[in-house]
């Protein structure tokens, strides 16, 4: 996305690798995919609901949370 859009600042705080939150990291690695045990040993339900608990928090919630500053507004009224 970041070669795409390569001046974008809001592309490179979401997508980018070094200074963004890295989300279009996509692999088609089976060495990383099979990391923590094969998926193919997993029903596809359970493979369904990891896929669509990351989707939620890492490509909806995480990135909201950054663009809104609610992380570092709680951490001053502390």
């Amino acid at each position: 996305m970041t070669w795409i859009f390569p001046k974008s600042a809001t592309v490179g705080a979401l997508f980018g690798y070094h200074r963004g939150m890295g989300m279009s990291i996509v692999t088609f690695d089976w060495a990383q995919i099979a990391y923590i045990g094969s998926p193919l040993a997993t029903p596809w339900w359970a493979a369904a609901n990891v896929f669509a608990g990351f989707v939620v928090i890492f490509w909806i919630i995480a990135p909201a949370i950054y663009v809104s500053n609610s992380f570092t507004t709680v951490l001053y009224l502390v």
